[in-house]
């Protein structure tokens, strides 16, 4: 549905909008966002925002793609940085992991095992930390030699996770939160000058005495 690439550098710079229908009939929007790791200079909250109001009343879930064998410090940015972007955690009740090259999810002797399995013994702590608060919710899927029929398969199996969780991420919830933000940047902002004042004047006092 939209490009991928193995290179280091995210393909998406703007939000992009895709409809399409799923073997059942199932009708379903995704947006593709700028990647979160590869967007140094770009502001992501901009377009995260319009991939939220993109889909009001809100999202029924996100996606966090994630590739079998990367540096564990980039799970661990991920996470901060999409807490940084959302305000909180709530939106990990609303997300699935979808891990892609499921070719390359094996054991030691390169044998095929599930992605159930291929976490519990070979991912470090902070992504299985990561896959607890998002309730489990995780789906393998091959991206790069997949028939489309392959494809529909795997895409039915992101949306079945989908359709457990219920509900949605609300767009007003989001906008709370980012004014929330606002405020506590100003309140802070207000709380140095504040004690940037008290320390002029502490000198001027004592410069008098």
């Amino acid at each position: 549905m939209f490009k991928s690439t193995a290179a280091s550098e995210s393909v998406t710079i703007m939000c992009e909008v895709k409809t399409g229908k799923l073997p059942n009939g199932r009708a379903i929007r995704v947006v593709d966002t700028p990647g979160i790791m590869d967007t140094e200079g770009r502001d992501v909250r901009d377009e995260v925002t319009k991939a939220i109001a993109a889909l009001s009343p809100g999202p029924h879930a996100f996606l966090i793609v994630l590739q079998p064998g990367r540096a564990t410090e980039e799970e661990k940015r991920v996470i901060q940085l999409l807490k940084g972007l959302f305000g909180d955690e709530s939106f990990l009740e609303h997300t699935v992991i979808v891990m892609t090259k499921k070719a390359d999810i094996q054991d030691e002797n390169e044998d095929p095992i599930s992605i159930q399995q291929y976490m519990q013994t070979y991912a470090a702590d902070d992504v299985k930390d990561l896959i607890r608060r998002c309730g489990g919710r995780i789906v393998a899927v091959e991206n790069k030699h997949a028939s489309p029929s392959e494809k529909q398969k795997y895409a039915q199996e992101v949306v079945d996770e989908v359709v457990k969780m219920g509900g949605f991420y609300s767009h007003a919830y989001f906008k709370l939160m980012q004014e929330k933000k606002i405020l506590e940047e100003e309140t802070r902002r207000l709380r140095q000058e504040i004690e940037k004042v008290a320390k002029e004047q502490k000198r001027g006092f004592c410069s008098i005495l």
